[in-house]
């Protein structure tokens, strides 16, 4: 993955880390819900000023976000969301600690006998060394670039040196785990600001040496001499000689030969005061040159250091933490292959995916658009054009295809590092695949005849996408789920209206004394209008679910012989509307089933049996519609949708008939909801209240349950009497 890194202040760094830390470590969502992260994702991407549908500047989001966030953990874990600001611990250590060490200097006097004081002070000359060595250690860190935080970062990441225990306590620790990341990310800083607060420390202990020095000679003289068992005169003078470096540059006098020669600890040995003020400003220059000036400009080196850094914090956007968090805003493209060597299979499965979207033209239309589904995110799912790669392939194989040939096609279309799903239109090809074939593997018709099948195909994309297009594509999944859901619900809303239309409809019978010809027009009236409501519905099902007019074609088979309109005395209705369904099948040329446009809503109706004076209600003079004929209705259209989930799919064009199972599921569905039928059409006629949305969630549930029923012991999305899948 390309790195990403992005520099930030101080406070929005350690915002983000914060975040960071927290969001790994809640894992049960006790601080940050998965609600509150998609409200957040979107108060923030509401605020942008780019489009709306291209990827939001990955810094400024990531800073926006882990504000608004913090919001939430504030008001759960006050503590814990303090942490954004840095520990006040410091600011405090930052005076303290210096003053301290101002008085830890003053107070060396303890260390010394300044009624006996060797020219060659070993606690000075030892703290001397030790900035020495200190300088050579930064100066070598310096010339051999290597960073000088590693041994600081080491400490931070002790953890892992520790047990089992103690890194599963950091991994559950939010703070802990802020501390360790915020290392890996400010060691430098952090490092700097401890670097700076240290060169301040010694910078004060040596001015505190100073001043012991200075104040106790206003009380004491100092009798300076020397004594060593390993050094002579000569070799005292040459350490002198040294330490005089920095007097002798401000004009002061040193030490000759002859008296440090004079100064040795012996009879007679007797230093004078001019002796004493030369050898204490020889040590407070020597401390001032190698201790103080340095230690001060290191100290303002470090607070440079510390400042620079504090305005650009670099955060590694690349790591799977942010990568994950920008892909659930960040646009993405998925290209679906589609490879077949069988048309009419290709053209099922291009129909399945015509309806992902809320429309179908990018599959169907004339002029071809690669974009089947969209987002508000701008996630795109596309058709791979001839010869472009693609990230996902679908290989349908028809029947009668050897797993060896499967395997050759597999090869061929292979996109390289994507996944391929084969889509088999027979079950034994399914079972030998699996065995030979190095692929995922389907049954086509029971995941692609209709939409509440498709949830097998939108796990396998889920989880064959990965890395930073997979929330795109869980995006991509989710709406094409709530496009089915939506379409569900206003086809279900317009079989509620027309059914409720044609319940409360009714036409009066004219004439002084009406006989069966009066009645037969009213009736013929009263079906008209019913047939203009049903070819109405027909072309909004047909617009609604992208399936071409051509392809829900109908035709009647009146297996009766009678089409007449149904009068007081004709025959009966029931059977004719038996015959209607008997004859249902579904038109390979056409794709259509028998009941839809064009039907002869009278032959339904109508038909050769025995009428009862319960088929229509003779109320005054008017003329309507009977309980057992709501239900005839309502079995008509509960088929009529079941026909236009299923137009163009695969099990659409493998067969020439309508599955047997239609018809008797479909019939005991209505059957055992015709209590609700009949409750709400005797409403509507008493109150002329409007029962179309009761009737509609009625339908609804006929409709999964008599879809439950055809596809019984195949998994079903949203099947049950609950309405909404």
């Amino acid at each position: 993955m390309q790195d990403l890194m992005a520099q930030f202040d101080e406070h929005d760094a350690r915002r983000i880390v914060l975040i960071q830390a927290i969001e790994l470590t809640d894992t049960r969502a006790a601080l940050i819900s998965d609600a509150e992260r998609d409200r957040a994702d979107r108060t923030v991407l509401a605020q942008r000023s780019s489009g709306r549908n291209c990827a939001p500047d990955a810094k400024w989001f990531i800073a926006a976000r882990a504000a608004e966030l913090l919001h939430t953990v504030e008001s759960r874990s006050p503590a814990l969301a303090r942490m954004e600001r840095r520990d006040p611990w410091w600011d405090r250590l930052a005076w303290l600690l210096p003053l301290l060490a101002l008085a830890a200097g003053f107070s060396s006097d303890r260390l010394f006998n300044w009624s006996r004081t060797d020219l060659l002070s070993i606690p000075l000359i030892g703290v001397i060394a030790w900035n020495l060595v200190v300088y050579a250690l930064l100066i070598a860190s310096a010339v051999r670039k290597r960073g000088d935080t590693r041994f600081l970062r080491g400490l931070a990441e002790m953890p892992s040196w520790f047990s089992r225990r103690a890194a599963a306590r950091l991994r559950e620790s939010a703070a802990l785990q802020f501390r360790l990341l915020w290392w890996r990310v400010a060691g430098a800083m952090e490092a700097a600001r401890l670097y700076k607060l240290l060169h301040l420390s010694a910078a004060a202990w040596a001015v505190g040496v100073v001043l012991s020095i200075a104040v106790a000679g206003l009380a004491t003289q100092f009798r300076i001499g020397w004594e060593s068992t390993w050094l002579d005169a000569n070799g005292v003078y040459a350490v002198l000689r040294v330490m005089e470096l920095p007097a002798r540059a401000l004009g002061l006098d040193g030490f000759t030969f002859e008296q440090v020669r004079r100064l040795q600890f012996g009879p007679g040995a007797a230093p004078g005061q001019p002796e004493a003020q030369r050898w204490a400003l020889i040590y407070i220059c020597f401390l001032t040159a190698t201790v103080i000036v340095p230690r001060c400009l290191l100290w303002l080196l470090a607070a440079y250091r510390v400042r620079a850094a504090g305005r650009g914090v670099t955060i590694d956007l690349s790591q799977d933490y942010f990568a994950g968090v920008l892909a659930r805003v960040s646009p993405a493209r998925v290209v679906l292959g589609i490879h077949a060597n069988d048309l009419r299979l290709k053209q099922a499965v291009l129909n399945l995916l015509a309806q992902a979207g809320e429309s179908g033209a990018g599959a169907r239309g004339e002029a071809f658009d690669p974009a089947l589904l969209t987002t508000e995110q701008g996630d795109r799912l596309e058709l791979a054009a001839p010869g472009e790669p693609a990230d996902l392939v679908w290989l349908v194989v028809e029947s009668g295809v050897q797993p060896g040939d499967v395997a050759l096609r597999l090869r061929d279309a292979s996109p390289g590092n994507g996944k391929v799903l084969l889509l088999c239109e027979d079950a034994d090809l399914v079972a030998a695949c699996r065995q030979q074939v190095p692929a995922d593997v389907m049954l086509l018709p029971d995941c692609g005849a209709c939409w509440p099948l498709e949830q097998p195909l939108h796990h396998w994309l889920l989880v064959s996408i990965t890395g930073r297009k997979r929330a795109g594509m869980d995006r991509l999944v989710k709406a094409w789920s709530a496009h089915h859901a939506n379409r569900l619900t206003a086809a279900m809303a317009l079989l509620g209206a027309a059914l409720a239309a044609s319940v409360q409809d009714s036409e009066k019978v004219r004439g002084l004394l009406p006989g069966a010809k009066e009645r037969a027009v009213a009736t013929s009236a009263l079906l008209e209008r019913m047939q203009a409501r049903l070819d109405s519905l027909h072309a909004e099902l047909v617009r609604l679910y992208s399936v071409p007019a051509s392809a829900l074609t109908h035709s009647m088979d009146d297996a009766s012989g009678h089409g007449q309109a149904i009068g007081q005395a004709g025959a009966g209705a029931a059977g004719a509307l038996a015959g209607a369904l008997a004859g249902a099948k579904i038109d390979l040329l056409t794709g259509g089933l028998t009941l839809g446009a064009g039907m002869a809503v009278g032959a339904i109706l109508g038909g050769a049996g025995v009428f009862t004076a319960a088929r229509y209600w003779l109320l005054g003079s008017d003329v309507r519609l009977s309980d057992e004929q709501v239900q005839g209705l309502a079995e008509m259209l509960v088929m009529q949708y079941l026909a236009t989930i299923h137009s163009g799919r695969v099990r659409d064009v493998r067969s020439t008939v309508m599955a047997p199972g239609w018809k008797s599921e479909t019939v005991a569905a209505v059957a055992a909801d015709a209590p609700h039928y009949q409750r709400e059409a005797k409403r509507a006629r008493d109150a002329s209240v409007d029962t179309s949305g009761e009737l509609a969630a009625t339908l609804r549930r006929s409709t999964w349950r008599a879809l439950g029923g055809i596809y019984a012991g195949v998994p079903l999305h949203g099947v049950g009497d609950a309405p909404a899948p």
